[in-house]
């Protein structure tokens, strides 16, 4: 794995602070020969296409999608345009192994036709490089990674009967920490399963992965604490929002109201109280 530095960047790789195995590029696409890793590597070219020689065989990569190189696969790469883009993530396969069996994961030809996946490696990429909470892009890495093993024809983990109380441990894990970033593994970790375990177990449990289940805990408390007269800058504080535009923002995209027309309309005032009360009725 190539050394990285701590944060996003044109300065060259980085890694999250939560996730130091998963290694991030962004920047001008450059040529290169004879690579080989020891991590799973996606490459995806911007705006250009190139092309990527592995195994004796050249293969056209179109500009949007995503290439994947195995682990002890040499390729050779060039861009066709010197000054083009890409965006570069490399996986390690423990990381791997906890959707599918890393050795398994192959892809000949190694430029998938899938659009659909493309987008959500973009997708995902955004959620590292705006440092989003720990709990969405780990659960968006896990869901990539399964859709990876789909794509190649391998099947992942098939659910336990102890899913429900995977997800339950996940959940209440989650309520009695509202006001933190909680990282997927430390919450794999409580629930004894793997991150994949535990992001698989709450989609199907309660209808929502870990980072949207715990945002709407978040948000549900924070309806609570307002009904209570919690003054809402506190409010959004106690809940994990020390930005208060931030909550307000999040606020009235789920509930269609801002915090403070819910505050009024709870206390009977504004347009909005009849829709307050079948909300928390």
């Amino acid at each position: 794995m190539v050394a990285a530095s701590p944060s996003p960047g044109e300065g060259g790789p980085w890694s999250p602070d939560f996730l130091t195995d998963v290694v991030l590029l962004t920047g001008p696409a450059q040529a290169y020969r004879d690579a080989v890793h020891d991590d799973f590597k996606l490459v995806l070219l911007e705006g250009h296409g190139g092309t990527v020689e592995r195994r004796g065989a050249t293969y056209r990569v179109p500009p949007g999608r995503l290439v994947v190189h195995h682990p002890g696969a040499a390729h050779v790469g060039r861009p066709d345009d010197p000054a083009g883009r890409w965006r570069v993530m490399c996986l390690p396969a423990d990381l791997v192994a906890e959707v599918t069996e890393p050795a398994r994961l192959r892809f000949d030809p190694p430029v998938l036709p899938d659009t659909a996946l493309a987008a959500r490696f973009v997708e995902l990429f955004g959620l590292f490089e705006a440092q989003a909470p720990p709990l969405a892009c780990e659960a968006g890495l896990v869901d990539l990674v399964a859709a990876l093993a789909k794509q190649a024809g391998v099947g992942t983990p098939l659910a336990t009967d102890r899913a429900a109380a995977i997800a339950e441990t996940a959940r209440d894990h989650l309520a009695a920490h509202l006001d933190r970033n909680i990282t997927l593994a430390a919450l794999a970790e409580v629930a004894g399963t793997s991150r994949f375990g535990v992001s698989r177990a709450c989609a199907a449990h309660f209808g929502l992965p870990p980072h949207a289940l715990h945002l709407r805990l978040r948000l549900d408390r924070g309806c609570e604490l307002i009904r209570q007269g919690t003054p809402l800058a506190e409010a959004g504080v106690l809940t994990g929002f020390h930005d208060q535009a931030h909550f307000a923002r999040t606020f009235a995209r789920t509930y269609g109201m801002t915090p403070r027309q819910f505050r009024d309309s709870w206390a009977g005032r504004g347009p909005h109280r009849k829709l307050v009360r079948r909300l928390v009725g």
